[in-house]
């Protein structure tokens, strides 16, 4: 009976040396390839939203508000009355959904 637990616990851990161990670390190239591609748009809508913003005032008076999404986007429109009127309605909610997810609290 013993010698039966030993062969049974010993192919166990034969099982287990031969099953492929997938690391945490370990992350598949498309994974990888989409959050370099996430990390790219963030930068380039960080510096739109830089460029605009800089325009008119500094920036730390956008990035201190701790604004809602609704807040945000009555800025913009704030804004737009002032002539901030070159932005794309894509930019524009590429820089709010910017501003909410890094400097405000949600919506």
């Amino acid at each position: 009976m013993k010698r039966f637990v030993m062969l049974s616990l010993l192919g166990l851990a034969f099982a287990a040396l031969a099953s492929p161990v997938v690391s945490e670390e370990a992350i598949s190239e498309e994974e990888q390839q989409a959050q370099e591609e996430k990390a790219d748009e963030v930068s380039a809508t960080k510096e739109l939203f830089e460029q605009t913003c800089a325009a008119c005032h500094g920036i730390r008076q956008a990035t201190n508000q701790n604004l809602s999404r609704d807040d945000w986007n009555w800025v913009m429109d704030d804004m737009e009355d002032y002539g901030m009127t070159w932005l794309t309605d894509e930019q524009r909610d590429d820089i709010v959904d910017f501003l909410v997810e890094n400097y405000g609290y949600g919506d």
